[in-house]
């Protein structure tokens, strides 16, 4: 197919990606292997490939290196740098934000803005032209452009950019590659033909016996086939890229495959000097890069030496340091020359990255200490203070507190420009060099609690162990002396060191609230805000908090109410103890207490709480979200969002997104619940966060089971329960397996129905939640009822009752009275009595309020069965269905017909099948809901038809279309009969979109 030996089917595979990025459905394929597999060849491949076949695409390359010093966005700037002027065209937060990541200007910008302005920026670059993103290396990027470029990759779907990431199988170096959601192509060995074409090609003829032990001992590893026989030329490496070209070295091949240049033969392996076998392959190849460098002279070795601890690849720097070891420019032709390495002007390239960590690893402690102090004199000459720390930490010999504190300095920096994945490797090394014990556990919570941020929780739960193991008060080089009881401290040291600990007890909560067991999760928390109290109580509160999100995940009620109480009772201001109050409430379901309104609850907040932009959106949201006005919550989350995007606060942007996806279901906000649901996903991915991930994950079950996806609903919930339940994740657990039974319910498995909701309402059960319980107590009773197990159907429903009747929920009371009906059928389904209390129950559980505000979704109804419209649709199936077994078609029909059209609008076919089969049985036929529904109205009814079934309140409309909201509200008043229906929420299920503007 190709130049490449033995690849022709990866070949395709990269060639698919190209080729799907230049029709528009843009993706990622992380390609991984072991050391020498030919990554960076099959990258070169795609490369050509799309400069052959679409030349009017553009590739984006950038390789990471293997190094000790941690800058940011180093990668990232190398990636973007073709497309960079492009930058300008960008919103100005977005467009500041990516500048002063990659240095170009001064300021400040946080890591979720920076994604979103490089991702911004590949949306634009590709309106123009198709963009191909090659990533060498992935596991040696930089921190932060790691995290950066993975966000990127999780979210290509629909443009024209497509990413190719090559990562070594070991993760080799510090990086820390999360990538196993992304689609991947692993590369193995060559067989003996390909071997042996391999060989040919480079003038070594060998078959039989020798070369299958060759293949045997390699693994048809191709660059180990080549550097162990003695084969290999500069032709196997990257070809230099001419002066002026934009980007990096193009991705040549690091394996067998030839490039048309002329071949300088390598030196081969002095024979005998790698018994084959007796190390692992990629130490092998290693060493046989280190035996070629000790053939060389002690200039030619320093000066390589220098040019491995340079982790830029700048030919400048590296010149200039060793001119500073006493080494002139002529060492570099000879290396040059010795194929080791390839200069492009200013840039200067390994051969293959186990060239640069043979070079390093070989050389001794004092020569690589000499190295670093030269660069480090270098850099800061040139100007690079944070590089030049670096290399002196590198350099130390033992504990220095002013490079230290230079490292923290430039850590700061760091984290202004956005680069926090950065931050935690930059604290740690400074860490290493604190003189005191109360100084390294500081710096090492610190650099924990910035792992925690970026998404590295093994990184941060690591940093944490080491910060608590600290002794606090005493010189370092002294705690090998202390003995087994109290250091003697100083009292300021004990503040320091109070603060230190108290700090990682915080953070330890939130690493388990986030990726650990939530009872776990909850004890921390509730400990740490004790611990925190008396000294601050604003952050006890906010620990409270989020206590009472654990405890809600744990299904621990009791726990969850005493963390808002304790709130309440802080040495706080009244609006904090209201706060307190308003979330016990919420948590009874109390919803008259906790009042409906976020916004008005937002005007109200703390003044402390106001200073945080992340706590001022959550409190009210967490307040609202499960009370009577789902929609105006749902207008909240969605600015809530926004807000939190817009800080640039990555780490807790999926808890609020979560929650909207969960409100959007409840309204039939199908498309939107899914968006949100699935960027929340990538979110829990990019943050490594488990605990979301398996929230997420039970809300897009919930989604699949609602439209009857069988293979989503079972895929999802699969998935969250594999994550929910050893974590203690009852809320997830309990919602993924609500999904699996209303999967059951709606293909008519009643016996999988009733054992799949059973475990949800089971004390002590790992699938039991009480609030997921409530939300499920209705579909229990339909299962069971079906089923004939009436005594379980009532002991559901009386256990339901007494909850539902006091809670002043629309949703609440339309469901009992469901359940009333369905029992009161059973109970007397041939008698009088048994049919009209039947009926009675029916009418309740249609019975909608008008009392509500449709702009603020508050008033005294506050009802709207409107916002829930699958409620509606069920309880209109199963009226339909009783009305026709009561041999009443007549009335059964129109009950059958607005079941349809609801679940048809919901995008539930299942159940819409299910109506249609019982209206046939009525006697009636489907009437396509919305047929013709466009030709009824004026231009701007129509226009206020599709905004409002959008979601939109009279409010919103009204500021869409230049008028007031009482307008908007005369034009629904003239809409409703025109089309047929007597709710705003019909809107939904008819087709409006595609329909034109009348004149």
């Amino acid at each position: 197919m190709g130049p490449l030996c033995g690849r022709d089917s990866e070949q395709a595979a990269v060639r698919g990606v190209v080729a799907d990025a230049v029709a528009g459905r843009g993706r990622a394929l992380l390609v991984r292997g072991e050391a020498g597999i030919g990554k960076t060849a099959l990258l070169g491949e795609a490369v050509s490939y799309t400069a052959r076949e679409h030349p009017a695409a553009v590739v984006l390359r950038c390789t990471g290196l293997e190094s000790e010093v941690a800058l940011g966005f180093g990668g990232l700037q190398q990636l973007l740098s073709p497309v960079l002027p492009q930058a300008e065209d960008l919103p100005g937060a977005q467009r500041a934000a990516l500048h002063v990541a990659l240095g170009l200007a001064d300021g400040t910008a946080r890591d979720l803005m920076v994604c979103t302005a490089a991702l911004a920026l590949l949306e634009r670059a590709a309106g123009r032209s198709p963009l191909l993103l090659a990533v060498d290396d992935l596991q040696w990027l930089d921190p932060a452009t790691l995290t950066t470029v993975l966000f990127v990759a999780r979210r290509l779907g629909g443009l024209r950019a497509s990413a190719l990431l090559a990562a070594r199988d070991d993760m080799g170096g510090g990086g820390s590659v999360r990538a196993d959601d992304l689609p991947g192509l692993r590369l193995g060995g060559l067989g003996p033909q390909d071997a042996a074409a391999l060989l040919a090609g480079r003038g070594r003829g060998m078959s039989g016996p020798e070369l299958a032990a060759l293949v045997a001992d390699t693994g048809g590893n191709p660059l180990a086939l080549l550097e162990l026989t003695g084969t290999a030329t500069t032709a196997d490496a990257p070809r230099p890229t001419p002066p002026g070209a934009l980007g990096p070295p193009p991705l040549g091949s690091a394996s067998p495959d030839p490039v048309p240049v002329s071949p300088v033969p390598v030196s081969p392996v002095p024979h005998g000097s790698l018994p084959l076998g007796s190390l692992p392959l990629t130490a092998r190849l290693r060493e046989a890069f280190a035996v070629r460098v000790r053939t060389l002279p002690a200039a030619e070795r320093t000066l390589l030496l220098v040019a491995a601890a340079e982790d830029r690849g700048r030919t400048d720097i590296v010149l200039a340091a060793a001119a500073r070891l006493g080494v002139t420019a002529a060492a570099l032709t000879s290396v040059e020359r010795a194929g080791l390495v390839q200069v492009s002007g200013p840039d200067i390239r390994f051969r293959h990255p186990l060239v640069r960590s043979a070079v390093h690893t070989d050389a001794p402690f004092l020569e690589r200490r000499a190295t670093h102090l030269a660069l480090a004199a270098e850099l800061a000459a040139s100007g690079l203070a944070t590089a030049a720390a670096w290399h002196r930490a590198l350099a130390a010999t033992g504990p220095d507190e002013d490079i230290a504190g230079a490292l923290e300095r430039g850590a700061d920096e760091i984290a202004d420009r956005g680069g926090l994945s950065t931050v935690a490797s930059v604290l740690s090394r400074a860490a290493d060099l604190s003189t005191t014990g109360g100084a390294r556990a500081r710096r090492l919570a610190a650099a924990a609690h910035a792992a925690w941020k970026s998404g590295h929780q093994d990184t941060a739960r690591r940093l944490a162990a080491r910060a608590t193991a600290m002794r606090p008060g005493r010189p370092v080089a002294d705690r090998a002396h202390d003995g087994p009881g109290p250091a003697a401290v100083p009292p300021e040291a004990h503040a320091s060191d109070r603060g230190a600990q108290i700090a990682l007890a915080r953070l330890r909560g939130l690493m388990e609230h986030s990726g650990g067991h939530q009872d776990a999760a909850l004890r921390e928390l509730t400990h740490s805000a004790d611990a925190l109290a008396p000294h601050s109580p604003e952050a006890a509160a906010a620990l409270l908090f989020m206590a009472c999100d654990a405890a809600d995940h744990a299904d621990r009620h009791d726990r969850m109410r005493e963390a808002a109480l304790r709130i309440a009772d802080l040495d706080l201001d009244s609006r904090y103890r209201r706060y307190g109050r308003l979330l016990a409430a919420a948590f009874d379901g109390d919803t008259a207490s906790s009042g409906a309104d976020p916004w008005r609850i937002l005007r109200e907040a703390p003044e402390e709480l106001g200073t945080s932009g992340v706590h001022r959106w959550l409190w009210p949201l967490v307040i609202t979200r499960d009370g009577p006005a789902p929609r105006c919550a749902r207008n909240f989350a969605l600015a809530a969002c926004e807000t939190i995007r817009s800080s640039g606060t990555l780490a807790l942007l999926a808890l609020p997104m979560i929650w909207l996806a969960g409100l959007e279901c409840e309204l039939g906000l199908a498309r939107p619940a899914e968006e949100h649901a699935e960027e929340a996903l990538r979110l829990t991915r990019d943050m490594d966060q488990q605990v979301r991930a398996a929230d997420a994950l039970a809300v897009l079950a919930r989604l699949a089971a609602l439209r009857g996806d069988d293979a989503a609903c079972r895929a999802y919930a699969g998935k969250a329960l594999a994550i929910a339940l050893p974590l203690g994740n009852r809320s997830a657990a309990a919602e993924a397996t609500w999904a699996a039974g209303l999967l059951a319910l709606a293909r008519g498995d009643h016996g999988e129905a009733c054992e799949r909701l059973t475990a949800v309402h089971t004390p002590g059960s790992p699938y039991a939640h009480g609030r997921i319980a409530r939300r499920s107590a209705a579909d229990l009773v339909e299962a069971q009822r079906a089923a004939g197990d009436w005594a379980a159907a009532r002991a559901v429903a009386e256990g339901f009752a007494g909850w539902a009747v006091g809670s002043g929920l629309p949703w609440a009371r339309a469901q009992w009275h469901r359940c009333r009906a369905l029992l009161a059928d059973a109970d007397d389904a041939e008698g009088a009595e048994g049919a009209e209390g039947a009926e009675e129950a029916f009418r309740e559980a249609h019975r909608t309020d008008t009392g509500t505000d449709t702009d603020t979704g508050t008033g005294p109804g506050a009802d709207g069965l409107h916002d829930h419209p699958f409620t509606r649709a069920r309880s209109a199936l199963l009226h339909g269905e009783w009305l026709r077994r009561a041999r009443r078609p007549g009335e059964a029909r129109a009950h059958l017909r607005l079941a349809a059209d609801l679940f048809e609008g919901l995008g539930a076919p299942v159940w819409r099948d299910r109506a249609l089969g019982e209206l046939r049985a009525a006697g009636g036929s489907a009437r396509r809901g919305g047929e013709d529904a466009a030709s009824r109205l004026t231009g701007q009814e129509l226009q206020v038809a599709r905004l409002a079934a959008g979601g939109l309140t009279n409010r919103e409309i009204g500021a869409r279309l230049g008028v007031s909201p009482r307008t908007v509200g005369y034009h629904l008043y003239k809409i409703f009969p025109k089309l047929g229906i007597t709710a705003r929420g019909e809107l939904r299920t008819l087709t409006l979109d595609g329909a034109a503007l009348p004149p």
